[in-house]
């Protein structure tokens, strides 16, 4: 859901690019890797078996689609303790995303 509302709030901004920073594989590499043969097969996994999150994951990549973003991905290390890029950027995901969460967003 954050990524959905980083992209809607880029929108509202009229912005075209935008880069996403996450620690979690199943983001990242989901539509980095895997969204070409989800969408192929129809939102299903190689075990034939529904995608988590489906509906989410293509109103993600409609509105992608639709507004011509480039989207590019960071990928980084969760929760480090060693000060750095990593760290200080996690920290400011995991504040955000307690802030959006308490305020019922």
């Amino acid at each position: 859901m954050a990524v959905y509302q980083a992209i809607l709030t880029s929108v509202h901004h009229q912005l075209n690019e935008l880069v996403i920073i996450t620690h979690f594989d199943y983001v990242s590499n989901g539509f980095v890797e895997h969204l070409i043969n989800w969408k192929n097969r129809g939102m299903l996994c190689a075990n034939n078996k529904p995608l988590k999150h489906a509906k989410l994951i293509q109103s993600i990549d409609d509105l992608m689609t639709y507004k011509e973003m480039a989207i590019y991905w960071k990928k980084i290390r969760s929760h480090s303790r060693v000060e750095g890029p990593d760290k200080t950027e996690n920290d400011l995901a995991d504040n955000l995303a307690k802030t959006r969460a308490l305020q019922g967003d």
